[in-house]
């Protein structure tokens, strides 16, 4: 953990279950972002900078940039970003301002996320891929 951290957030183990990824608060704004680590400590170093909640999904580091969830290829035994740019996902994505996830990706690329302005519509959507409501599942709850 670099010197003069002030909180550590949002640790997440990569598949290989020996290296992980978190969130670093720092007094020093430069040091502030998603960290690539091992848990022997032998791999540690800054992935990306800012404040995103970051998810490993299917080979990439789903992040958000102005309100779009954007993927970004990254290799998860290297800690490092393969591609260049991130491509956009999907737009209108809350952003949590308590650091919390406003989304997740699973192993098969499934994703789920809260779409901005349905804080109280708290209910299950499925979307297919071309961004289309297909069905809800249950009823609308807190």
């Amino acid at each position: 953990m670099p010197a003069n951290s002030t909180n550590i957030a949002h640790p997440r183990f990569l598949p290989d279950g020996k290296h992980f990824l978190y969130l670093l608060f720092d007094n020093d704004p430069e040091k502030t972002g998603t960290y690539f680590a091992s848990l022997d400590g032998r791999d540690q170093h800054l992935v990306i900078g800012g404040y995103e909640s970051v998810v490993y999904s299917a080979g990439f580091l789903l992040y958000l940039r102005e309100g779009t969830l954007v993927a970004q290829a990254f290799d998860a035994d290297r800690g490092q970003f393969t591609s260049n740019a991130p491509r956009a996902v999907v737009d209108g994505v809350a952003f949590n301002t308590y650091f919390h996830y406003s989304f997740d990706g699973s192993d098969n690329g499934v994703l789920v996320y809260r779409r901005r302005n349905e804080a109280y519509d708290r209910r299950l959507t499925w979307f297919d891929r071309n961004d289309r409501k297909l069905d809800f599942i249950g009823e609308p709850a807190p």
